[in-house]
C-alpha cells in the first residue's frame, strides 16, 4: 500500500540532510566545520603592530606545513592577494598551521597562485 508521493521544497530537503547529517555524525548542523587550509592560500596572522601575511605553499609528512612570509606590516586587510604573493617572502618556516587555523589564531583569507620560484621544495 503506497501513498502519493509527498512533495518536498528545497528548504525540506536541505532540512533533511542537516538532520541525517546530524544523526550520523552527531554533530549539529549549526556547527560550522573548521577551515581547512589548501596549497596557495593566504593566510592572515594578526600581530601587535598590524596584519601579518603568509602563504601556505607545500606540505612535508614529517615537518608540516611550510609557508612563505611576505614582508610588511598591514593596516587593514588588502583587498587582492595577487600582488602580495607575487613578492619574494621574507623567509619560509614550518608552522602547525592546521591548529592555528583550528583555533582562530590564524585565518585563511584568499587564495593566490604560488610564484614560479617558490613552488620547488626549498632546501635548507
Amino acid at each position: 500500500m503506497s501513498g502519493p508521493t509527498p512533495q518536498y521544497g528545497p528548504g525540506d530537503i536541505q532540512e533533511r540532510c542537516n538532520q541525517l547529517t546530524q544523526e550520523v555524525t552527531g554533530i549539529p548542523s549549526d556547527v560550522k566545520m573548521p577551515k581547512r587550509a589548501r596549497i596557495g592560500d593566504i593566510i592572515e596572522i594578526p600581530t601587535s603592530r598590524g596584519l601579518a601575511y603568509v602563504q601556505y605553499t607545500h606540505h612535508d609528512p614529517t615537518h608540516g606545513s611550510l609557508i612563505r612570509v611576505f614582508p610588511g606590516i598591514f593596516d587593514e586587510r588588502p583587498n587582492s592577494f595577487t600582488e602580495l604573493a607575487k613578492r619574494r617572502a621574507r623567509f619560509v618556516a614550518f608552522v602547525p598551521l592546521e591548529r592555528a587555523i583550528s583555533q582562530k589564531i590564524f585565518d585563511i583569507v584568499g587564495r593566490a597562485p604560488i610564484p614560479e620560484d617558490a613552488q620547488k621544495f626549498p632546501l635548507f
